[in-house]
């Protein structure tokens, strides 16, 4: 099955400008590869602060989810929360990057807690 390249949104000053890959985002803007992953990386945090200027981010890149992935959260050998990362973490009041982390194969040697994704097949045995 062939990948999709990921698809994103641009924005600059808080207004949608466009959306694509980073590619067609970057030839669109006059970016190289290495400015788009930075507006990548500030779509993730939104609050970061332009040093120089100690204004807020004016221009960042979002990615476009079509489909969130559904996972299944363990608390020990109990079953506790089903959903997206997000329907999880607005279950159980835990942080989404937490619950995140739960999947990590570090975060399930510590922890007693384990997040496992959801395959399509467990989806349909369920429904």
């Amino acid at each position: 099955m062939p990948r999709h390249p990921k698809q994103y949104k641009y924005f600059r000053h808080g207004n949608y400008r466009g959306e694509g890959t980073l590619k067609e985002l970057a030839s669109f803007i006059g970016k190289t590869k290495g400015e788009m992953n930075t507006l990548v990386r500030r779509g993730h945090m939104k609050s970061l602060r332009n040093r120089h200027t100690a204004s807020k981010v004016y221009e960042y890149v979002e990615e476009i989810v079509t489909d969130p992935a559904e996972y299944i959260l363990y608390d020990g050998d109990d079953f506790a929360a089903i959903g997206t990362l997000d329907e999880i973490a607005e279950e159980t009041g835990l942080k989404r990057e937490t619950i995140r982390w739960y999947g990590t194969p570090s975060g399930q040697k510590r922890g007693n807690r384990a997040l496992v994704k959801m395959d399509d097949d467990e989806e349909e045995i369920e429904a």
